[in-house]
């Protein structure tokens, strides 16, 4: 996160109009810097407020509960690490090999975005062919268009090694780890003890999903492909983390305790 939020407060992207004024935003996103920045502390203010709470809940109260121990809730959150662990492991790892661009830099795009700006707010941006990042092409997923392809394409930098590429989507990762965690509140020997609770937050999640996909979608932050792709590597990744964490703690700690 400090990473992120390091590298993308230097805003510093600038349009030229065609009266020669200059305006700072995001071509791709029509956004200006100080919304941009606004909209970060927001984000970061929360998300840090939500961790602190959960954590703070789980040291003082959840950690000291009998049935943490009793019911093994100690071997979900290895589950979870592990999880973690190789979701990110092929997503950042594919990221890299596959160099695929997001399609928002595409010349038909952000075309297209600078004539909505002109109809929106009457100002006439020139356009500059070095925004163009990417071919005006659709670009298949199982495509190497990064390291093994074309390694001239790969930026070595830290802030762009796993964020400059959009295939395999690491957003969907994290929404992954959301779900995944929904581990903790069912108990796949017991269906029944679902209560009405448990039903909402997990509809939620899936609801939350949807909305994720649509917004990359409109955003041009990814193509289906790459959620799709990712999405499937999770549920793959859920069903390994239990059986290979599972196997582990009942042949090297409960038999031996």
């Amino acid at each position: 996160m400090f990473l992120k939020v390091d590298s993308s407060w230097k805003f510093n992207k600038t349009v030229e109009t065609i009266d020669g004024n200059i305006l700072e935003f995001d071509i791709k996103k029509f956004i200006s810097a100080k919304d941009f920045r606004i909209m970060l502390v927001i984000i970061t203010v929360l998300q840090f407020g939500i961790l602190l709470v959960i954590l703070l809940y789980a040291k003082l109260v959840w950690f000291k509960k009998p049935f943490f121990y009793e019911n093994k809730y100690w071997i979900k959150c290895i589950q979870i690490i592990v999880f973690f662990f190789l979701a990110y492991g092929l997503v950042g790892t594919l990221k890299i090999l596959m160099g695929r661009d997001y399609y928002n830099l595409m010349e038909v795009v952000l075309k297209e975005r600078v004539n909505m700006f002109q109809e929106k707010y009457g100002i006439a941006i020139n356009f500059n062919p070095d925004w163009v990042k990417s071919p005006d092409v659709f670009q298949p997923w199982w495509i190497f268009n990064g390291l093994i392809g074309n390694p001239d394409k790969i930026d070595w930098s830290l802030d762009k090694l796993f964020d400059a590429n959009a295939f395999p989507s690491g957003h969907m990762a994290q929404m992954g780890m959301c779900g995944f965690a929904f581990i903790f509140i069912i108990d796949f020997k017991s269906p029944n003890n679902l209560s009405k609770g448990k039903i909402v937050a997990i509809y939620l999640f899936f609801v939350h999903q949807l909305f994720l996909v649509i917004s990359f979608l409109i955003n041009g932050s990814h193509w289906l492909t790459d959620t799709t792709f990712t999405w499937m590597w999770i549920i793959i990744c859920s069903y390994l983390s239990i059986v290979i964490v599972n196997k582990i703690v009942n042949k090297k700690i409960l038999v031996k305790s």
